[in-house]
């Protein structure tokens, strides 16, 4: 059984590509170390990310998500236990996801509040998150490569 958890947030400041670099190798290495997987979207203004694994080191980390200054208005749209991971190969993908790329899935990240995030995903979380997945493979500017 895995744990999942997407939430939502705001940088508290500009994010370099050096400090995006940065966030995601100290991600991947502790997401290594902690059977923690998921991914990482950034339009510029918000960040949307899965976590998932073992309950009790996803809690871990999200109380270091939470308590981390480089972002405000943390919001857990979903939290739930599963069977099996979703994105088992990935200790963090990350994409930047451009104008061109939010506009073929509707509009930028900041266009959609938290609550019609949520419906949607409580509405069928395991499909949602295969279209998540699938996102990967559509956006036309990766800046990561997906899998570390």
């Amino acid at each position: 059984m895995v744990t999942q958890l997407i939430y939502i947030s705001q940088p508290t400041d500009v994010f370099s590509n050096d400090e995006i670099g940065a966030l995601l190798n100290d991600a991947r290495e502790h997401n290594s170390a902690h059977q923690i997987t998921g991914f990482l979207l950034f339009d510029g203004q918000e960040f949307i990310q899965l976590i998932e694994g073992p309950a009790a080191k996803v809690d871990a980390l999200f109380a270091n998500i939470e308590a981390d200054n480089r972002h405000k208005n943390v919001q857990v749209l979903i939290k739930e236990d599963g069977q099996d991971r979703v994105f088992e190969d990935w200790s963090m993908a990350y994409t930047f996801l451009d104008d061109t790329s939010a506009q073929r899935f509707g509009g930028s990240m900041s266009d959609a509040s938290a609550s019609a995030i949520s419906e949607l995903i409580s509405s069928q979380t395991s499909a949602t998150l295969r279209l998540i997945s699938g996102l990967f493979d559509k956006v036309s500017n990766p800046v990561e490569a997906l899998s570390a």
